[in-house]
């Protein structure tokens, strides 16, 4: 893919913080507009549950593009399914530094890692990918240190990421941070998340 996702004034309205309700649905609306949207809790009186979905069944919105209505998303945070219906696979990177190290250690190319990129409300990045439009399927995939914590995840069937927008509960907003065009797949992403077995999302 080589075009933008979003042009600069939906760009800057996704980014927009200090929003109302209603400009917190158009920003979801727009990004309903490329991905399979799903909602998720933005309060809950378990915070467990924060960032969580906010109703079941959810993952057959990883197979079927979600039709986007607005009573879904009012007083909700938004999800973005990975794999057919987004068309996309994610990677989700919680430690920059060791990703890094990860990226030097594997020869990984700097240049398959500037693609479309959301900042979390933590200290991760989400780095967007073109889903490959093959059978072949490609799931979720953690890569961990030698110490056991995680140091990114590939997002792809049976996963979603929060759409940027949305509220963390730490308060800080979910942005767009690379506002460019979103790369197909990588093969390093791919070799990681490639599965043989039959996923079923329904």
């Amino acid at each position: 893919m080589n075009k933008l996702l979003f042009n600069e004034e939906e760009a800057a309205l996704i980014n927009k913080v200090n929003c109302g309700a209603d400009e917190r649905i158009l920003k979801f609306s727009i990004l309903a507009r490329e991905f399979s949207l799903i909602p998720l809790y933005l309060a809950h009186e378990n915070r467990k549950m924060l960032k969580c979905p906010a109703e079941s069944g959810w993952l057959v919105y990883c197979a079927y593009k979600r039709v986007f209505e607005i009573k879904d998303f009012v007083n909700r945070n938004a999800g973005i399914t990975c794999g057919h219906a987004s068309r996309l696979i994610v990677v989700d990177v919680d430690n920059p530094r060791e990703f890094k190290l990860w990226c030097q250690e594997n020869a990984v190319s700097k240049r398959t890692l500037e693609t479309f990129t959301a900042k979390t409300g933590g200290k991760g990045h989400h780095l967007y990918y073109q889903y490959p439009n093959s059978q072949t399927s490609y799931v979720c995939k953690c890569v961990k240190n030698d110490h056991g914590k995680a140091i990114f995840e590939v997002m792809g069937i049976g996963g979603y990421v929060v759409a940027p927008g949305s509220i963390h509960p730490n308060g800080n907003m979910y942005f767009i941070e690379k506002n460019i065009p979103m790369l197909n797949a990588p093969n390093w992403i791919l070799d990681l998340a490639h599965t043989s077995s039959f996923v079923r999302c329904f």
